[in-house]
């Protein structure tokens, strides 16, 4: 919800005697307290309350047509106020960081020209808002902060996702090839390559289905029995951690070839039978 999250108080504490109101809160409420007691759970679990917050949001923001409603809505001035300081430290933060900060902030380094504009938008809407009093400037602030979510995300995508390696997979496929997760498994590569994982013998999500199918065919109990697999197939293509390599080498011996490389993982190809 950032950067509407500095809003949310203002929004959600109105009153008024509205049964759709009441729908809202409920949804939102429902399922981030669900999720919130689970024990197991995943960031994008809580979307579905999303939504609701920002119709709530949303429309609040729609009676504010007005300077007045501006200048008489005292938490709504305290919430812009509150927003507009915590960016400027923010701001203040990234171009001045004390010395345990600079060195945890030295990643973000190839991502300086989407982070100063962010920070600028982030920190001047809502000042902007407090001056001008009116809501288009909360939009057109909404505007530029949304612009950059595109090349921040094909920028991060670049660093984080396998993508490069599931097409590489689907660029050497051949029919009777298979694809191997070595104590590994990514959802990201088998997505851009097309491709099931079998996968060696180890606990992942997955362990559920294993135990109610264990003679898949997609599950490899040991390494011996890893290697006998990737002999009977024309091409195998066997994606793991960079330190798993020389275990696999012992059982695999002359016949790898490295493909790429994903952070700290390794896909190669062994040409089998």
């Amino acid at each position: 919800m950032l950067t509407w999250s500095f809003l949310l108080p203002w929004a959600l504490g109105k009153r008024p005697a509205d049964p759709h109101r009441a729908f809202l809160l409920l949804w939102a409420a429902v399922v981030l307290v669900f999720f919130s007691l689970s024990r197991g759970k995943l960031a994008p679990y809580v979307l579905p309350a999303l939504l609701p917050l920002a119709l709530l949001l949303g429309r609040e923001l729609s009676g504010l047509e007005s300077v007045w409603r501006f200048v008489e809505d005292r938490v709504l001035r305290l919430s812009l106020l509150v927003w507009g300081l915590t960016g400027l430290l923010l701001t203040a933060l990234y171009f001045w960081p004390p010395a345990p900060l600079s060195r945890e902030l030295a990643p973000a380094a190839p991502f300086a020209a989407l982070i100063i504009p962010g920070l600028m938008g982030f920190s001047l809407t809502p000042l902007a808002a407090l001056l001008w009093r009116r809501v288009g400037v909360l939009f057109l602030g909404a505007l530029l902060l949304t612009a950059l979510v595109p090349p921040v995300v094909e920028t991060v995508s670049l660093r984080r996702s396998p993508r490069e390696v599931g097409r590489a997979v689907q660029a050497q496929w051949r029919p009777g090839a298979a694809l191997v997760g070595v104590r590994l498994y990514s959802q990201g590569v088998s997505f851009y390559s097309g491709q099931v994982f079998h996968l060696l013998n180890f606990k992942t999500e997955l362990d559920f289905g294993r135990r109610l199918k264990p003679h898949s065919g997609l599950f490899l109990a040991n390494i011996k029995e890893m290697a006998g697999f990737a002999a009977s197939r024309p091409r195998t293509f066997f994606y793991l951690k960079a330190d798993e390599l020389p275990e696999l080498e012992r059982e695999v011996p002359g016949k790898l070839r490295l493909l790429t490389r994903h952070k700290d993982c390794i896909l190669l190809v062994y040409e089998g039978k």
